[in-house]
Parts: structure tokens; C-alpha cells; sequence
């Protein structure tokens, strides 16, 4: 099953799919299922479509990319990042990237204050944001200010779009 914005029916879900199966040859698609099967494991990905669902980062092609391999059971569990590595060279699927790891509060804590300042990149790249685990394997998503500007100036473009095509005022809401 392919899933994809919290809906299974949706157009999203069904370039999620294409996407997969695109990027998997017929013998690869087979043995993925049955990894599934037999591990009893669900997998994340990120799906990256820059035509039907362009992204605020821009990415040159269409692609799945690994996020996680989740073990179906009453207590969450992930593969170990290792693992998902494996995995992923497996079924020649790219996986996430480990940026940086702190040992530190503190060093997080001034990196994520600097990463959060206008004109921040990553090795000369602006990215969407990160997402943090802590030891115990708690993860939260952090977004950046390039990709929360340019958000916040696709949504205020909509809506001039949206107002000016119905010919009514654009008020100060």
C-alpha cells in the first residue's frame, strides 16, 4: 500500500507509487514486498516531485528517498541507521543523510541558533530543514528560515492570485 499526505486514494499517494515503482526494476519491486512481509515492517520515504509537487528546494528530478524502515509492533521501533544504509543499497533506494551529531546539548543548541539565521546554508546549499533524534530516539522536524520564507511568499502569492481573480478587494487580514 502506498500512502502519501495521511490518504491512500490521493493523487499524491498515486505519484508516490509511480515514482517506486519507477525507480525499482520488476525483481527489486518483488523482493521489496516480501522484505515488507517478512519483517513485518512499514517504510518512510521522502517523495520528491518537482512537477506535480514542487518542493520550495528546488531538485532537478522526480525520486523516492528512504527515511525509515518502522517495525509494525505495539512498541515504535526503527531500523538502526546502519542498517537502513544496507537496506537501501539493497533495493538501490537513496537513503536520508546523517548530517552532524552533538554529544551536547549546548552545541546543538548554538548550531540550531545559527542554523535558523536568514542566509544559513549547508555547504553552500539551502535545505528545508533537518530532523533531530535524541538518544532514546525521539525525533522532531526542524525547518529553516530560506524555507520558511519562501513558503510563507508562495502562500501570500496564491492568495494575491485567488483574490484578484475574483475581483474583490485585497483587505488586511
Amino acid at each position: 500500500m502506498f500512502t502519501s499526505k495521511s490518504a491512500p486514494d490521493s493523487e499524491f499517494s498515486k505519484w508516490f507509487k509511480e515514482l517506486v515503482l519507477g525507480q525499482l526494476s520488476h525483481g527489486q519491486h518483488a523482493r521489496l514486498l516480501r522484505f515488507i512481509r517478512d519483517t513485518n515492517a512499514s517504510m518512510a520515504f521522502e517523495v520528491i516531485d518537482p512537477v506535480r509537487d514542487p518542493h520550495i528546494i528546488a531538485y532537478e528530478s522526480a525520486h523516492v528517498v528512504l527515511l525509515d524502515v518502522i517495525h509494525r509492533a505495539q512498541q515504535f521501533q526503527r531500523v538502526p541507521y546502519a542498517q537502513l544504509c544496507k537496506i537501501g543499497r539493497f533495493f538501490n533506494l537513496p537513503v536520508k543523510k546523517r548530517t552532524m551529531t552533538f554529544h551536547k546539548w549546548e552545541n546543538l543548541a548554538g548550531w540550531l541558533q545559527q542554523a535558523q539565521q536568514p542566509g544559513w546554508t549547508l555547504k553552500g546549499q539551502h535545505v528545508e530543514g533537518f530532523v533531530l533524534e535524541d538518544d532514546a530516539g525521539f525525533i522532531t522536524k526542524v525547518k529553516l528560515d530560506y524555507y520558511n520564507h519562501w513558503k510563507r511568499m508562495r502562500g501570500l502569492a496564491q492568495r494575491i492570485l485567488r483574490i484578484r481573480n475574483s475581483n474583490k478587494p485585497l483587505g488586511r487580514d
